[in-house]
């Protein structure tokens, strides 16, 4: 076997390559898929926000961050450990198995195994991972994170939602026991119109058909919002409440209740939770039955270590006593402890673990030592009750969403010490009216409350408890994403001269600005940036914007004025904003004097055949046609010369376009799926083609590629099977990605460098 595993792309559109042993901590698993998500264009890191909001709509993502995008597995981490440690003995001897990871997401259930295995310190080896997910994106990172952890195994990845699965998707040899890990079904619907309240009959069918209740074990993650009625499922299917657990009672046929929480069963037999009170593993505090611990607890004097998860959910706890022997506080180790209202961290702590104390909304106060180093991630997210918490100097990160929703917080000073603040580290301090820094830090600074960077050149958080008028000091060029999100209090804000970006919801859920104006010289207004803003009447673009994200507007008052629309199209200050597919007619003329179209603007505009784009325009936005299969016609102005990221995807009808001179760059997936596209003329101002910039084109029989074309990006031909002859140009040397070409079954190709590398296939 391959040094790395076998990746088997099934209608899958994103590829990657394994550069580096897998033997990788959790820290540099996320780093690998952060540089792999970077890679990614903007276009589809917005499909992937979209795709959350559906799925999690109170996740206020960021889809810039990998950890965060990580993170939206998190809330299914503790309870996939401990349907882990409920497996059979039997099993976890098995020297080799398969895994079917099912609505994978990101791969943690796989990632919560491998750790799993790592923890009771086995020897088993996984053979095969199957990962099943409808969301392309998540696909391809989960087959990244899992690749890193288990890099002898043959990763294949089947791009389909459960109501689309056959039996012959989920082969495995009969021989190898297999792992069956349902990480949430609820994300296995292919519509989200019914809200996930779907018959699981098939399902349950089929993985019984794949299932031969031999050495196989199914593992359910808790779905969320699930209620079951009376589906014949032989499978356990968990509440979001992690107490109670539903299975089928054969003998009544129906579901019944379970007295305590366990997610893991052997075929038809369920294995039930047994621990009492608190397990220690020798000095190892391990767990804590939430039903059987309430009221004050004494930690035993020389443990050192309060393992991962170990109070989690023991919401009867009111107090706890660490001694001084303990060294380490795990992840989500007294997560939703509601109940617990002080705590004292010993000396000897060096690290605050992940949502250690996330949730505890009784806690009103915690004093952290002087040897604490790191805040982990979410850490007191949701602690409501804290009203002040002292940073001792020696802290050096706060953790992304360290204190997120801590509503109570009035004041926060920042140590010297610290290097690092993660992103969203205060949102949702609604009552938050005082950020200090020490004079001393050398990355952060502070002034009338508000958090900046060090020059002063990033202005990175508002107080959300701010009130009144805010103007922003001169020398700030970047509003940072969340920067002002949720100052509700604020009613006007001044941007100075200088600034040239406006971040990812930089002023979402401002509710009260009425007006605002931002100055020339501001390139681009990112993704929801003003979204929320619902007594938003009045703002001025100026001409130097040339970028605006989707949703940029959504939710103000800018959308209810009548006067802002035109035959459902939505215009503001020379700007298009957005089309509503039900309403814009089948042939549309854009109004004169409009200079950018927003990303996304017509997605999904299916009944539109005909667009007439003035000469004003001069940048398309990213996704702004996707999907509008019924368009045959456009005409792209001379005046344009940005047409951005998946500009005219699965425009399908499209039969001809003509790139004006001035672009420079043919877009990633800019005509992606256009398989009615015949002729395509590239004037010789482009310089680099995209990745899959042409993919699918199925109705390209030649095309011409300029000789000032020096890069052309991964599969930009990919699919494009009735292509039969290209010339490449002499320039590209090795410029050139991976399997341009691929499932081009038509092609040959002239060359004419012998130096071009040939895995074009």
């Amino acid at each position: 076997m391959s040094k790395y595993p076998t990746i088997i792309e099934q209608d899958t559109n994103y590829s990657f390559t394994i550069k580096e042993s897998a033997n990788l901590s959790f820290n540099k698993i996320r780093e690998y898929s952060s540089s792999f998500f970077k890679m990614l264009p903007t276009n589809l890191q917005e499909k992937l926000y979209n795709d959350i909001l559906h799925g999690a709509c109170e996740l206020d993502s960021e889809p810039k961050l990998n950890a965060y995008m990580f993170a939206l597995g998190k809330m299914h981490n503790a309870k996939l450990q401990r349907a882990y440690d409920k497996l059979s003995a039997d099993f976890c001897s098995e020297q080799s198995i398969d895994i079917i990871d099912y609505a994978c997401g990101q791969g943690l259930g796989t990632i919560c195994y491998a750790d799993f295995l790592k923890r009771s310190s086995s020897n088993q080896k996984v053979r095969r991972i199957i990962l099943i997910e409808p969301s392309k994106l998540a696909l391809a990172r989960a087959a990244l994170h899992v690749t890193h952890l288990f890099p002898d195994a043959e990763v294949i990845t089947i791009n389909k939602g459960f109501d689309d699965l056959t039996s012959e998707d989920l082969y495995a040899e009969r021989e190898t026991p297999t792992l069956h890990i349902i990480s949430n079904v609820l994300d296995m619907g292919t519509t989200w119109e019914h809200e996930g309240f779907f018959d699981l009959q098939n399902f349950a069918e089929l993985i019984t058909q794949t299932v031969d209740g031999k050495n196989e074990f199914v593992c359910v993650e808790p779905l969320f919002g699930y209620e079951p009625k009376d589906e014949k499922v032989d499978l356990f299917m968990n509440h979001a409440n992690i107490d109670t657990y539903y299975s089928l009672n054969r003998s009544k046929g129906e579901f019944v209740s379970g007295e305590s929480w366990s997610c893991v069963i052997r075929v038809g037999r369920i294995h039930k939770n047994v621990d009492d009170g608190v397990e220690y593993d020798g000095t190892r505090l391990v767990s804590a039955d939430p039903k059987k611990i309430s009221g004050e607890y004494i930690i035993k004097d020389g443990t050192t270590e309060i393992r991962d998860y170990a109070f989690h959910e023991c919401k009867s706890l009111t107090s706890v006593t660490i001694p001084k022997s303990v060294t380490e506080i795990g992840h989500e180790a007294f997560m939703g402890c509601s109940g617990l209202t002080n705590i004292t961290i010993p000396e000897r702590v060096t690290e605050i673990g992940h949502e250690a104390f996330c949730g505890c909304s009784g806690l009103t106060s915690i004093t952290i030592p002087e040897g604490v180093t790191v805040i982990g991630m979410w850490a007191f997210c949701g602690c409501t009750g804290l009203t002040s918490i002292t940073i001792p100097e020696g802290v050096t990160k706060i953790g992304f969403e360290a204190f997120f929703g801590c509503s109570g917080l009035t004041s926060i000073t920042i140590p010297e010490s610290v290097t690092e603040i993660g992103d969203k580290a205060f949102n949702g301090c609604s009552g938050l009216t005082k950020v200090e820094v020490s004079e001393d830090n050398q990355n952060y600074c502070s002034k009338d409350g508000v958090l900046f960077s060090k020059d002063m050149r990033f202005l990175i958080k508002c107080s959300g408890g701010k009130k009144g008028t805010y103007t922003i000091p001169e020398g700030v060029t970047v509003i940072e994403f969340l920067a002002f999100s949720g100052c509700s209090g604020l009613t006007s804000i001044t941007i100075p001269e200088g600034v040239t970006e406006i971040e990812f919801r930089a002023f979402s859920r401002c509710s009260g600005l009425t007006s605002i104006t931002i100055p020339e010289g501001v390139t681009v207004i990112e993704e929801g940036a003003f979204c929320g803003c619902s007594g938003l009447t009045s703002i001025t673009i100026p001409e130097s914007v040339r970028s605006i994200g989707s949703g940029a507007f959504k939710d103000t008052a800018l959308y209810k004025n009548k006067d802002n629309w035109n035959n459902g199209v939505l215009y503001i200050d020379n700007c298009l904003i957005n089309a509503k597919p039900d309403v814009v007619p089948s042939e549309y003329t854009i109004r004169q004097g409009t200079r950018v179209i927003a990303n996304f603007a017509f997605d999904d505009c299916s009944g539109l055949t005909s667009i007439t784009i003035p000469e004003s325009v001069t940048e398309i936005g990213n996704f702004a046609f996707d999907g509008c299969s019924g368009l045959t016609s456009v005409t792209i102005p001379k005046s344009v010369t940005v047409i951005g990221d998946g500009a005219f995807s699965e425009c399908s009808g499209l039969k001809s376009i003509t790139i004006p001179e001035g672009v420079t760059e043919i877009a990633s997936y800019a005509f992606s799926g256009c398989s009615g596209l015949t002729s395509v003329t590239i004037p010789e101002s482009v310089t680099e083609i995209g990745n899959g910039a042409f993919e699918y084109c199925s109705g390209l029989t030649s095309i011409t590629i300029p000789e000032s074309v020096t890069k052309i990006g991964y599969g930009a031909f990919r699919g494009c099977k009735n292509l039969t002859s290209i010339t490449l140009p002499k320039c590209l040397l090795t410029q050139i990605g991976d399997k341009i070409f691929y499932d081009c079954s038509s092609l040959t190709i002239t060359k004419t460098n012998d130096d071009l590398p040939f895995d074009l296939f």
